[in-house]
């Protein structure tokens, strides 16, 4: 199979061509109905044709899945997505979110605690990645009423990420929270 990251290598029919420019221009104004529809069609049309599928498209219709609030289809395609790039951080945490958002909420939390633990063991530490990560572990644990565990997790979130406005107040909550 191709190299589908590198989408200048492959030549799209025309057709295919003239459905993501409709999607993206959808996309970009805001309309996410049509640029799904339009992002959807081309999916079909790569599965119809063989063709291999165009990994930016993907990761724009799984965005526009979750904005959406269609968690399954989110899902879907980015297991895809994943299937092509297994590593690819950001889509991982989006799977995580499409969980969360579905209350698959012990699948998400094992997501991002092994995506956690190996972004502190990989050489380029991201703290703003790992500051996300465990402020949406606090979330998912106070939704799952783990006040204890949501604590923990704000507090390792802080540490990447002390001035972080939102995380402090997320933390606040549950302190307050367990002393009600």
């Amino acid at each position: 199979m191709e190299n589908q990251e590198n989408k200048n290598e492959i030549k799209y029919p025309e057709e295919l061509e003239k459905l993501y420019k409709e999607a993206l221009d959808a996309f970009e104004e805001g309309n996410y109905t049509k640029a799904k529809l339009k992002f959807e069609e081309a999916i079909k049309y790569h599965e119809k044709h063989n063709i291999p599928y165009n990994i930016d498209a993907l990761k724009i219709l799984s965005h526009i899945y979750l904005l959406l609030n269609e968690n399954e289809k989110a899902k879907y395609v980015l297991s895809l997505i994943l299937k092509l790039n297994p590593n690819d951080t950001n889509q991982i945490f989006k799977l995580a979110i499409a969980l969360a958002q579905n209350e698959q909420y012990n699948e998400a939390i094992e997501i991002l605690e092994e995506l956690a633990e190996n972004l502190k063991n990989s050489q380029n530490v991201n703290e703003d990645v790992l500051a996300s990560i465990y402020n949406v572990l606090g979330n998912i644990y106070y939704h799952n009423k783990n006040l204890k565990k949501a604590e923990e997790s704000f507090e390792k979130a802080l540490k990447y990420k002390p001035d972080a406005e939102t995380i402090k107040k997320n933390l606040e909550f549950i302190k307050n929270m367990k002393t009600n």
